[in-house]
């Protein structure tokens, strides 16, 4: 494989709205939008060469470059028209100022094949083909459907700040810095299926997310208690899509942040977590905190301070440091629909994220075949040494 791959930017261009905002209005950031950890998780969609999806004649490499580069632009331009406060500015705590500033659009080539990268996806390679910012998977589906002139309706909402509004809350504590490392792993459907079988008689119908879940956090756990000695109580925080739980329900359509974080504590001892023990008691958390957050008679502001109170430890730090207890923040992109992005040359091949330089963050994912899953952990350094060599996880997964 091609080590030398850094990839020279080609050209770069600010891309604006099609049609200016209506009105130039504002879009009013929510109170989801105020609590929760500021940290931009990347994507990266790799896409196979496949010509005869596209309407030209001669198929030469650098005219269908140049046309796909022009149907991205243009769609692109399109999407931010509807998507208008991506177009923006933020201006304030409360406020994105829609003044169709646009997006920067980067084209660049690198020198080697699409089978080097995902036949042998290392960290550093990948690291290189990440450009900073945050893609939406609806926007990245939107987008797509523009570019392919699908002519589907698209209707993003923005109402999250009307229902959710900000308010004023106590400026975050800077992060503590610490020494991490990152890795990638891989679990195959056999080995899921495997874990779900584990505990098939204690929970119902486990869900892969689950058992790769209460996995990764038993194993993170025991790293870091024997890299440090220390006993300290854990907790992690688990990320819940609020839009079909609130009451009234919002639309999936909804831009913007509207999660909540339940809570799954361990007790400060000495014993083994058990893995059968933690699925049951992330079904438990999961539970109750949608039971909670779907309640007809709970209101907004209730919601809202029922939100505050189920992430302390939390805030304050994205690096998840605290000084009483070890916090772990998990969040799942599985069933997300990232393999539809379909610009016109067919859907990807893959799509993947980065490990993120964030103390105990955890992001898994679905593979392509729909049923694996790939997670991204970042642990410090100490715990990543002992965490790899986790006999327990390396039973059920790959480490890249």
């Amino acid at each position: 494989m091609a080590t030398n791959m850094q990839p020279q930017i080609v050209s770069r261009e600010k891309i604006k709205p099609s049609s200016p905002t209506p009105n130039q209005k504002n879009s009013h950031l929510s109170f989801f939008d105020q609590i929760f950890p500021r940290i931009y998780v990347p994507l990266v969609f790799f896409y196979p060469e496949n010509d005869h999806t596209i309407a030209i004649n001669d198929h030469n490499p650098k005219t269908d470059n140049v046309h796909k580069s022009t149907v991205l632009k243009s769609s692109l331009s399109a999407a931010l028209a509807l998507h208008y406060p991506l177009a923006g500015r933020i201006r304030d705590d409360f406020t994105i100022d829609c003044r169709d500033d646009g997006v920067i659009f980067l084209e660049a080539k690198a020198k080697c094949e699409l089978s080097d990268i995902l036949n042998h996806p290392r960290e550093e390679i990948l690291k290189l083909l990440f450009p900073d910012g945050l893609c939406m998977c609806s926007f990245m589906n939107d987008w797509a459907s523009l570019a392919r002139n699908s002519g589907q309706e698209i209707r993003p909402e923005f109402n999250i700040g009307s229902s959710y509004p900000a308010v004023n809350l106590p400026i975050r504590k800077p992060p503590k810095k610490v020494n991490c490392a990152s890795r990638r792993l891989v679990f195959d459907a056999s080995d899921i299926a495997k874990l779900k079988a584990i505990v098939a008689n204690e929970v119902k119908n486990p869900t892969r997310v689950e058992v790769v879940t209460a996995l990764l956090y038993k194993c993170a756990i025991s790293a870091s208690r024997a890299s440090s000695g220390s006993l300290k109580p854990t907790v992690s925080h688990h990320a819940m899509n609020l839009r079909a739980r609130v009451f009234p329900p919002l639309s999936e359509r909804c831009s913007g942040n509207l999660i909540g974080l339940f809570p799954v504590s361990t007790m400060e001892d000495d014993r083994e977590m058990e893995f059968v023990w933690l699925v049951k008691r992330l079904r438990q958390g999961k539970t109750q905190f949608s039971n909670t957050c779907s309640s007809e008679t709970l209101s907004g502001k209730e919601l809202c301070l029922f939100i505050l109170e189920s992430i302390k430890g939390l805030r304050g730090s994205c690096s998840c440091n605290d000084e009483d207890q070890e916090v772990y923040l998990f969040t799942s992109w599985c069933r997300f629909p990232l393999y539809e992005a379909d610009f016109g040359w067919g859907k990807p091949e893959w799509v993947t994220t980065l490990c993120l330089e964030a103390k105990n963050f955890i992001i898994v994912m679905d593979r392509r075949e729909g049923d694996g899953i790939d997670a991204f952990v970042t642990l410090e350094e100490d715990a990543m040494a002992m965490f790899e060599r986790d006999k327990e996880l390396l039973d059920f997964a790959s480490i890249y």
